[in-house]
Parts: structure tokens; sequence; C-alpha cells
């Protein structure tokens, strides 16, 4: 054989091998960074089957990542209940893209906020929607702001 064809072929080799362990070691990479793993911004309370009347579902809240918040878990999940009586499903924190009054007039920012999904006491048919809508999330911010967000869920 040729030494230049046996170079390019041992070349090739070395290639595809290459290709196949990065291909693999991305795969693996992946897989691992996709796990989900607890995190103090998008923590989340009990689902209904799993939590009970009794339960304070402000719970997972109480730690003290979540004492520095001004508005505290408790005190959205008041305010939301005012705005949409009913059944709190789940709390979680998020950043949520909303309009923001400033000095200037209003601007498109990410606020976070404490999202409280409801099932409402009384549901009611939304045209917007063209559906009847069951639970809604309200969302307050973990800070003193004049802005509050609500979202038809289900």
């Amino acid at each position: 054989m040729d030494p230049i064809k046996k170079n390019a072929l041992i070349i090739a080799a070395i290639a595809v091998l290459a290709t196949a362990v990065i291909g693999a070691l991305s795969f693996l990479t992946l897989r691992s960074s996709q796990k989900p793993e607890p995190s103090p911004s998008v923590a989340t309370s009990p689902s209904p089957a799993q939590a009970t009347p009794s339960t304070d579902p402000c719970k997972d809240f109480e730690t003290l990542a979540y004492a520095a918040y001004p508005i505290s878990c408790k005190t959205a999940v008041d305010l939301a209940l005012e705005q949409a009586p009913g059944t709190v499903r789940n709390i979680s924190i998020g950043n949520v893209k909303t309009s923001v009054p400033t000095n200037s007039g209003i601007e498109r920012r990410n606020v976070e906020m404490w999202l409280i999904d409801i099932e409402l006491d009384n549901p009611y048919f939304d045209e917007t929607f063209n559906r009847q809508i069951r639970v809604l999330q309200i969302g307050t911010p973990t800070e003193e702001q004049n802005v509050f967000y609500q979202k038809p869920l289900e």
C-alpha cells in the first residue's frame, strides 16, 4: 500500500474515532445536565395530591433563603386569594416578563415573582380564551413593586 494512502487511512480512522468519543461524551454530558436539581429560585410547594388540607402552603418557603424577600410567601398567598378566592394548588418563584411603571412611562421587564396557582372557588368563562377558567396563576413581586400578574392555567 502506498504510504500516502496508508497515512490518509490512519488519519481518517482517528477522525472517526475522535468523533465517536466526542459524540458519546456530549450525549452523556447533556443527559446529566438535564437532571432536575433543587434550586431556591424554582422551588415549588407540594401538589394537591401530596398536600393535606391542614398543610401550610408556604411551608417549603420558610428557610433562610426566602426570609430575605421583602414580600413573604404568606403575604403573596393572602394577596392572591383576595384577587381569586379558592384553593392554593402550587407556589413557586420565577421571573415573569411584564409591564413595569417607570418615571419615563411603562417598560417591559423581567420581574421575580411569587407565582401562586389557585383552583378557583367560582370558575368563570373567559371570552378572550373562549373557555372555562378553573385555575389562575397570580403573580406578586418578591420585592415591593406596583406590578401584579395573572394568567389562566386551566
